[in-house]
């Protein structure tokens, strides 16, 4: 495949092998091609090392100064580092990590006053507090749980799906103890796009990206998440609703990545910035629409919502991702929710573990075995070997030890729902690519007929395609039973 581009469709799935009926869908993948005339090993860098200066942050004089002792470290002149000591002299600076961003004596330490979440996983709010014997400052549990979403740098504001309705709707993660809105920091940085150096295909390192600092909600949308989205587009001449019903639809123009580019959003190919939403748009956020396309969604059996009771199907549950809804009603909900959909940059980056350019979003390693050594502990998908799963599962199930949360925490990146991006498909990807994402042109008229890329795979994928290279497409008006979708934010 040197020099071209290689696809291949996903031909209706005889899902027999997962004990279910058949399945409609038709979702395009592409396999990302080597330049032509390039080879994998011909760039002769390790393209799994984090791009960085190579040099140290010292001067001349400093190092100049005079020895030290080999490994001793201290705190580089700015205060938000630590130098080590190499070969007699200060060498190599490493910048303190944002839970403790401030280096005092020889210690990267927090700043006193500050707050953060005490880990993804948990609610509890810590402060910065003076030690009691003199020493470096220190995290201390003080206050009850955050109020709202708990990330790794603060508190934000409770997304508006998890503020409304019964709060026994909003629990998610294996325990069922977590905030289905979990909303996790994403450092920005720099990699390759669909690369890993290992899944056929997905082998060009020519398609770099710069994505700047994010937030990506650990889980899929919930059905929970989604019933009150759905109300809250319900008007009061809907079936079931009463008087007050507005009817909510998105501001023209919101939804963009406002804090890139000065406000402008992403930048897109050939010049310009992402649009945001587009009135037109509306027709596919209708309560009375969005009520029939999941009640005739393909294999209803496999639908995980029912909108004539506004709750989970039988055989699900209010932490079972939502499926069967399309591009536009996918950016419409993060728009409601206080974010925005991800850049396939972003959704990319968060899966390969940033420069890690990881296979799995939870591994670097693979084997040799039928399934590339992944099982069904890691995800929802169809195993070679055997038959893990009938139908998704819920938001986070594989979270935990051993399990399939990749680098940040995030849960499901392969696997269970194929999850929409902003992004048009492309071929090949646009470079340079800083903060960037595939636009229309023209996104004048209704979300219908764009192809949009989806990433992760889903429970009807083979192992193959929970990587984090792999790359599907599908209608933006298309509303199948194996595609989802999560949220992102600004940090």
């Amino acid at each position: 495949m040197r020099g071209s581009v290689a696809f291949r469709v996903l031909l209706p799935v005889p899902l027999a092998l997962v004990g279910v009926g058949a399945c409609a869908q038709l979702i395009g993948v592409q396999e990302i091609p080597r330049d032509a005339g390039a080879d994998a090993g011909d760039a002769g860098a390790d393209y799994r090392a984090p791009r960085h200066d190579a040099s140290d942050g010292n001067t001349g004089a400093d190092r100049a100064a005079g020895a030290c002792e080999a490994g001793a470290t201290r705190c580089s002149a700015d205060g938000l580092g630590m130098e080590t000591c190499e070969d007699g002299v200060w060498g190599r600076r490493a910048t303190c990590p944002v839970t403790a961003p401030v280096c005092l004596g020889s210690a990267c330490t927090c700043e006193l006053g500050a707050g953060q979440c005490a880990s993804v996983e948990s609610q509890q709010w810590q402060r910065c507090q003076p030690a009691v014997d003199g020493a470096a400052p220190t995290w201390v549990d003080v206050d009850a749980a955050c109020p709202g979403t708990c990330t790794l740098s603060g508190c934000s504001a409770q997304p508006t799906s998890c503020s409304v309705g019964d709060a026994g709707t909003h629990t998610c993660g294996v325990a069922q103890a977590e905030n289905c809105c979990t909303s996790i920091e994403v450092p920005g940085g720099a990699f390759d796009r669909s690369y890993d150096d290992f899944s056929t295909g997905y082998f060009s390192t020519y398609y770099p990206a710069t994505v700047s600092g994010y937030r990506l909600d650990r889980f899929e949308v919930s059905i929970g998440r989604f019933a009150g989205f759905l109300r809250a587009l319900a008007g009061a001449g809907d079936a079931g609703m009463d008087s007050g019903a507005t009817g909510w639809r998105p501001e023209p123009g919101s939804g963009k990545h406002a804090h890139v580019n000065s406000g402008r959003g992403l930048s897109a190919a050939g010049g310009g910035y992402e649009s945001g939403w587009q009135a037109s748009w509306d027709i596919h956020l209708g309560y009375s629409f969005v009520a029939h396309q999941l009640s005739s969604c393909v294999n209803p059996g496999l639908v995980s919502f029912d909108p004539t009771t506004m709750e989970p199907a039988p055989g699900f549950t209010w932490s079972s991702p939502i499926n069967c809804v399309d591009w536009a009603q996918a950016y419409a909900f993060c728009i409601w929710d206080g974010g925005f959909l991800p850049s396939e940059a972003e959704w990319n980056y968060a899966a390969s573990g940033g420069a890690e350019q990881r296979v799995y979003p939870w591994s670097v390693a693979v084997d040799a075995g039928p399934d590339g050594g992944i099982s069904c502990n890691q995800a929802v998908y169809v195993s070679a070997t055997t038959q893990c799963f009938v139908t998704v599962q819920p938001v986070g199930s594989k979270s935990g030890p051993g399990g399939g949360d990749g680098k940040w925490a995030h849960a499901d990146l392969g696997g269970n729902v194929l999850e929409w991006t902003l992004d048009e498909y492309t071929s090949p990807y646009p470079t340079p690519c800083l903060d960037c994402a595939s636009l229309p042109r023209d996104v004048s008229g209704d979300a219908g007929t764009i192809l949009r890329v989806q990433r992760g795979g889903s429970f009807v994928s083979s192992s193959r395609d929970v990587t984090a290279s792999f790359r599907g497409f599908s209608p933006e008006g298309l509303a199948s039973y194996p595609g989802g979708f999560r949220c992102a934010r600004s940090p």
